[in-house]
């Protein structure tokens, strides 16, 4: 409330500069109030127009979205808990629209309350995957009947299978659900494609017609891999990062959880919003940079040394720039260690460029 009392008193509300200061000041989204306050004012909603075009051409121009992180990007409270009279319904629905769109925008402000953009990213990564799973299986279970039908069966590569592990045989046939297979004809399917594989032909047609489903399921799995590798991914660089902590997907569940590498008594898994400041900040990037669906960023950081210890410095901006997504990289740092790696060729000091 106070906020907003600020925001528009005075000559606050006609300055931007000045609101987003006044934004940083209070730890609030600067494009969340320019799009409260444009429902009242149509100089802010022209001046907020000119802005997107603007944005938009830059980020044209270079090909991927900004991604900006600037000082104190994350809050540790969630914001319900910092802004009493905020609706939590409300802000999920807002949150949202917001998550469905942001790939769209040609500039982000990663600037959060508390973990929940997180567990909502990791959410929406496992519901994709879910959802392209049943859909993959559904349609693999329709042309399989055709595939019997036609008996295109009989032309199936089955020395394919002399390729395979046993491990990755079991790995297959867990995929597919009961209601398809149940589990003592799972147990046959393992008999029979595991005899096929030490015979130079199989013998039967029936045999034939399920080594020819299994091989289905496994080029299946291999697409439904190469989908899972952002999440995949995300998991294992949080891991390497926090050494205490192992960040864990479970591709036969779709589940994520986050345990500890050494016994605590009674506790099994951890919560995001139990994280470190520093771990909350290495998540939360990395979780907007892997799961957010874009393809290509340029990435403007203020202060990247914010609650990192000096090994987690050293690392941070070349796992950004090895991730496979960084257009461009730009980090402002009061830190030696930031640039205490491979980048240290392209790091310059403002003296350079100024005369006294």
């Amino acid at each position: 409330r106070m906020f907003m009392e600020q925001v528009t008193s005075g000559d606050t509300i006609k300055n931007p500069r000045a609101l987003e200061r006044m934004t940083e000041k209070y730890g609030v989204s600067f494009n969340s109030i320019m799009k409260q306050l444009q429902l009242f004012d149509d100089e802010l909603a022209g001046l907020e127009s000119v802005a997107i075009e603007t944005l938009k051409t830059i980020s044209e121009s270079l090909q991927s979205q900004v991604l900006y992180l600037p000082t104190y990007r994350r809050i540790e409270r969630e914001l319900t808990s910092v802004v009493d009279w905020l609706d939590p319904d409300d802000l999920r629905r807002q949150r949202k629209k917001e998550t469905v769109s942001d790939r769209d925008h040609a500039y982000i402000e990663l600037v959060e309350f508390g973990m929940q953009d997180v567990e909502e990213s990791i959410r929406a990564e496992q519901d994709r995957l879910q959802q392209f799973q049943s859909e993959s299986l559904r349609v693999l279970t329709l042309t399989h009947f055709g595939d019997i039908v036609s008996k295109a069966y009989k032309e199936e590569d089955v020395d394919r299978l002399g390729n395979l592990s046993n491990d990755a045989v079991t790995s297959v046939l867990s995929r597919v659900d009961d209601s398809i297979v149940d589990g003592e004809q799972r147990m046959q399917w393992h008999s029979t494609i595991q005899a096929a594989r030490s015979k130079e032909r199989p013998h039967s047609e029936r045999e034939q017609i399920i080594c020819h489903y299994f091989l289905k399921l496994f080029d299946f799995q291999n697409d439904l891999q190469s989908h899972e590798k952002r999440i995949a991914t995300f998991c294992n660089i949080c891991s390497e990062y926090i050494r205490d902590k192992e960040f864990v997907y479970d591709s036969t569940k779709f589940s994520f959880s986050i345990r500890p590498t050494f016994e605590i008594h009674g506790e099994d898994s951890i919560q995001l919003s139990d994280l470190s400041s520093g771990e909350k900040q290495v998540v939360s990037l990395f979780s907007h940079l892997y799961l957010s669906g874009q393809s290509s960023y340029f990435v403007l950081i203020d202060e990247p040394e914010l609650s990192l210890s000096v090994p987690w410095q050293k690392r941070f901006l070349v796992d950004i720039k090895d991730g496979g997504f960084c257009a461009g990289l730009i980090a402002v740092t009061h830190s030696p260690f930031i640039y205490d790696n491979e980048l240290r060729v392209y790091a310059h000091g403002l003296g350079e460029f100024s005369k006294v």
